[in-house]
């Protein structure tokens, strides 16, 4: 007996290849709305936890303190898709590793991949807002239309006796 599936649309998901490699790509949902989140907090983490090391490496052998926040920064990581990103996205490098900008590999990986995110989801809600007005428009055009060709409302002052009262049976059917 096989297992039932239950499918829905769970999201808008795009791949990124990493650096221009296509053997090194992410799935990312860009329709997630709560992954900026989660890449802002990811990025403050990572700077509290470049600072814990600054202040452990006196007393702690640095190469242990590097691996052990390695693993950290990669779980943290990969909590924000939900998927393991870091081995695709960094490799076996230590996201502690400087690069030649001076930042770590981690928080300009995230800064990349922020401003990617961004840009995706500013995309989504345009083309979300465009197709809305273009459902709503369907409703609204025939009045909008209509507007500009509306009659005045008769006047009853200027109507004769005669015309009142054949208006007041109108309205009384």
């Amino acid at each position: 007996m096989s297992m039932q599936s239950i499918d829905f649309n769970s999201g808008n998901y795009k791949e990124y290849a990493i650096n221009g490699d296509e053997n090194r790509v992410i799935r990312i949902n860009v329709s997630d709305v709560g992954i900026i989140t989660r890449i802002q907090d990811a990025m403050s983490k990572a700077d509290n936890i470049a600072e814990e090391v600054s202040e452990r490496e006196k007393n702690e052998d640095r190469t242990q303190l590097l691996k052990e926040y390695d693993q950290r920064a990669r779980e943290m990581v990969n909590d924000i898709f939900g998927s393991d990103v870091c081995t695709a996205a960094l490799g076996s490098v230590n996201v502690f590793s400087v690069a030649s900008n001076g930042k770590p590999v981690l928080v300009n990986f995230l800064e990349a991949l922020l401003v990617v995110v961004v840009q995706e989801i500013k995309s989504a809600q345009t083309a979300a807002q465009i197709k809305l007005e273009e459902k709503v428009e369907k409703y609204t055009a025939p009045v909008i239309a209509h507007q500009h060709i509306a009659q005045p409302a008769v006047n009853v002052a200027e109507l004769s006796d005669e015309d009142k009262k054949a208006l007041l049976r109108e309205l009384l059917k």
